[in-house]
């Protein structure tokens, strides 16, 4: 319905409307070639709950560091921190094959998580 009144505005500029239409249908499918498994708000979320996690992991390593007992949490927080920090890294190449091996390294880094409680 509202094309109708961009295309006016178009025309009464001096532009032809059709001309902008392909032009924006364009962009609109480059942004979804662009787009392989992570869409720009998931990427979003995945980096900042993977930066909170390596904040978490330094400041618990910090905690833990010279404490009895505390190496195999020291073990668990930098493996799972180095995961997550090659996810962020994955994921802000913006390339298919990186994002592939952030999926990966998701996948992984849940993995490790879920196993590494039991130690």
């Amino acid at each position: 319905m509202f094309d109708f009144f961009s295309d006016m505005i178009w025309e009464l500029r001096g532009f032809d409307s059709a001309q902008i239409r392909a032009a924006k249908n364009e962009k609109r499918e480059a942004r979804k070639k662009a787009r392989y498994i992570f869409s720009k708000k998931a990427k979003i979320i995945v980096i900042t709950v993977a930066a909170i996690y390596v904040a978490y992991a330094i400041f618990s390593i910090a905690a833990m560091w010279g404490h009895e007992g505390g190496s195999t949490q020291i073990i668990k927080n930098t493996l799972t921190a180095i995961i997550a920090v090659f996810v962020i890294v994955c994921l802000f190449l913006q390339k298919k094959v990186f994002e592939l091996l952030a999926l990966a390294g998701s996948l992984a880094f849940a993995v490790a998580f879920y196993l590494l409680i039991f130690i």
